[in-house]
Protein backbone atom coordinates (compact mmCIF):
# COMPACT_ATOMS: atom_id res chain seq x y z
CA UNK A 1 0.00 0.00 0.00
CA UNK A 2 1.14 3.36 -0.70
CA UNK A 3 0.61 6.62 0.66
CA UNK A 4 0.98 9.94 -1.17
CA UNK A 5 1.61 12.83 0.48
CA UNK A 6 0.28 16.11 -0.21
CA UNK A 7 1.34 19.20 1.75
CA UNK A 8 0.51 23.10 1.81
CA UNK A 9 3.00 25.65 0.06
CA UNK A 10 3.83 27.00 3.39
CA UNK A 11 6.08 23.85 3.92
CA UNK A 12 9.88 24.92 3.16
CA UNK A 13 10.63 21.28 2.43
CA UNK A 14 11.63 19.73 -0.88
CA UNK A 15 10.78 16.12 -1.85
CA UNK A 16 14.55 15.50 -2.15
CA UNK A 17 15.07 16.68 1.79
CA UNK A 18 11.43 15.25 3.12
CA UNK A 19 12.41 11.38 1.19
CA UNK A 20 16.31 11.40 2.65
CA UNK A 21 14.85 12.62 6.13
CA UNK A 22 12.37 10.21 5.90
CA UNK A 23 14.62 7.45 5.08
CA UNK A 24 17.38 8.48 7.28
CA UNK A 25 14.87 7.31 10.46
CA UNK A 26 15.22 4.02 11.75
CA UNK A 27 11.12 4.25 13.23
CA UNK A 28 10.14 5.43 9.74
CA UNK A 29 11.76 2.92 7.39
CA UNK A 30 10.47 0.65 9.56
CA UNK A 31 7.20 1.66 8.55
CA UNK A 32 7.65 2.78 5.12
CA UNK A 33 9.91 4.06 2.28
CA UNK A 34 9.68 7.19 1.23
CA UNK A 35 10.56 7.74 -2.99
CA UNK A 36 9.98 10.48 -5.01
CA UNK A 37 6.83 10.75 -7.35
CA UNK A 38 7.74 10.15 -11.15
CA UNK A 39 10.34 13.29 -12.58
CA UNK A 40 8.49 13.06 -15.80
CA UNK A 41 5.38 13.78 -14.90
CA UNK A 42 5.27 17.32 -13.88
CA UNK A 43 4.46 18.20 -10.11
CA UNK A 44 0.50 17.93 -10.04
CA UNK A 45 -1.07 21.12 -7.65
CA UNK A 46 -4.40 19.26 -5.89
CA UNK A 47 -6.98 20.97 -4.44
CA UNK A 48 -6.38 24.27 -2.39
CA UNK A 49 -2.76 24.22 -3.37
CA UNK A 50 -1.76 21.30 -2.44
CA UNK A 51 1.49 19.67 -4.15
CA UNK A 52 2.53 16.04 -4.02
CA UNK A 53 5.53 16.32 -2.01
CA UNK A 54 6.69 12.13 -1.96
CA UNK A 55 5.09 8.91 -1.95
CA UNK A 56 5.21 6.65 1.18
CA UNK A 57 5.80 3.07 -0.34
CA UNK A 58 5.31 -0.66 1.17
CA UNK A 59 3.51 -0.06 4.14
CA UNK A 60 1.84 -2.92 4.96
CA UNK A 61 -1.66 -3.31 5.60
CA UNK A 62 -1.50 -3.80 9.91
CA UNK A 63 0.04 -0.21 9.91
CA UNK A 64 -2.38 2.31 10.42
CA UNK A 65 -3.04 5.50 9.06
CA UNK A 66 -2.34 7.40 12.60
CA UNK A 67 1.02 5.94 12.92
CA UNK A 68 2.02 7.47 9.79
CA UNK A 69 0.34 10.43 10.83
CA UNK A 70 2.51 10.27 14.22
CA UNK A 71 5.43 10.07 12.44
CA UNK A 72 5.00 12.80 10.25
CA UNK A 73 4.39 15.28 13.20
CA UNK A 74 7.75 13.96 14.95
CA UNK A 75 9.60 14.42 11.84
CA UNK A 76 8.29 18.00 11.10
CA UNK A 77 8.09 18.73 14.58
CA UNK A 78 11.58 18.23 15.15
CA UNK A 79 12.75 19.83 11.84
CA UNK A 80 10.68 22.94 13.23
CA UNK A 81 9.16 23.25 9.95
CA UNK A 82 5.66 25.26 11.40
CA UNK A 83 5.92 28.52 13.43
CA UNK A 84 4.67 28.90 16.90
CA UNK A 85 2.17 30.30 16.70
CA UNK A 86 0.78 27.75 13.64
CA UNK A 87 0.17 23.94 13.56
CA UNK A 88 -0.34 21.41 11.22
CA UNK A 89 -2.98 19.29 10.42
CA UNK A 90 -2.79 15.97 8.64
CA UNK A 91 -5.62 14.00 7.08
CA UNK A 92 -5.73 11.02 5.24
CA UNK A 93 -8.16 10.53 2.29
CA UNK A 94 -8.93 7.15 0.90
CA UNK A 95 -9.70 8.10 -3.51
CA UNK A 96 -12.25 6.11 -4.86
CA UNK A 97 -9.80 3.84 -6.65
CA UNK A 98 -8.51 2.76 -3.60
CA UNK A 99 -4.84 4.73 -2.66
CA UNK A 100 -4.96 6.78 0.15
CA UNK A 101 -3.84 10.78 0.06
CA UNK A 102 -2.03 12.14 2.99
CA UNK A 103 -3.04 15.71 2.78
CA UNK A 104 -0.90 18.21 4.99
CA UNK A 105 -2.03 21.75 5.95
CA UNK A 106 -0.77 24.79 8.24
CA UNK A 107 -3.36 26.55 10.01
CA UNK A 108 -3.00 29.44 12.25
CA UNK A 109 -3.53 28.90 15.99
CA UNK A 110 -6.62 31.35 17.29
Amino acid sequence: MDFLLEVSPEFSMSSDDFVQLWNSELECTAVATARLPSREAPQPRYDGGLTLLAILGAISLHVSAATVHDLLKKLFNRQKRVEREQEFEIVTVERPDGTNVTKIRVTTRQ
